[in-house]
């Protein structure tokens, strides 16, 4: 008995045990990253700010690259622009390979912010697709396909800072396209990057 309870702590509790211990850590560091005084964080919200951002992620069907670039209207808003490619990671119509280049303009009110550290924000506007199906030449009597799509969008972008020129930038966008015949009636893409602000 006495061995027992002199036993040394399994590999998993001791993993537990660090894995906790790495949280608090975390949270303790958040803590005093909010318990700064307002002063020691620059403004981010300014008419005269101009940002440009490159985003890496996912599409509802494939991966997705994005380029943006952003200028604020007002202190709480601003205009976006962005330009993505497209590439399914499976076969779509009969075997056929597949892109889709997108045009997107939208409006980004503040939803809200977290000190000077996180800004969330919607966006609300249109996608124009030009998509191009049967490129591997899959379906020889076809041909490459070529069609253009558009129609609205909305999403939530999320910026937060490591400095007054650089952030981290996380977006989420879906959108609704007509006709309905292309590569998905519902686009969806999710990434993140890093977006650098000029003044």
């Amino acid at each position: 008995m006495v061995r027992s309870a002199l036993r040394r702590p399994s590999s998993s509790s001791t993993a537990a045990w660090g894995s906790g211990l790495l949280r608090l850590s975390f949270l303790l560091a958040l803590l005093g990253l909010l318990g700064l005084p307002r002063g020691c964080w620059a403004q981010r919200h300014d008419k005269r700010i101009t940002g440009l951002g490159l985003v890496y992620g996912k599409t509802d069907t494939g991966l997705f690259g994005e380029g943006s670039w952003t200028r604020y209207v007002s202190d709480k808003t601003y205009l976006r622009l962005g330009a993505s490619l497209a590439r399914p990671d499976h076969l779509v119509r009969g075997g056929a390979a597949s892109s889709a280049y997108g045009l997107s303009l939208a409006v980004a009110p503040l939803l809200f912010h977290l000190r000077e550290i996180a800004y969330v924000h919607l966006l609300a506007g249109g996608l124009v697709r030009y998509e191009r199906t049967n490129e591997d030449a899959a379906v020889a009597e076809a041909g490459v396909q070529q069609r253009f799509y558009g129609g609205p969008l909305l999403g939530v972008e999320t910026d937060i800072f490591l400095g007054n020129r650089l952030s981290v930038v996380g977006t989420l966008q879906k959108a609704l396209v007509f006709p309905e015949d292309g590569i998905t009636r519902w686009p969806g893409f999710y990434g993140a990057g890093l977006r650098y602000h000029l003044r």
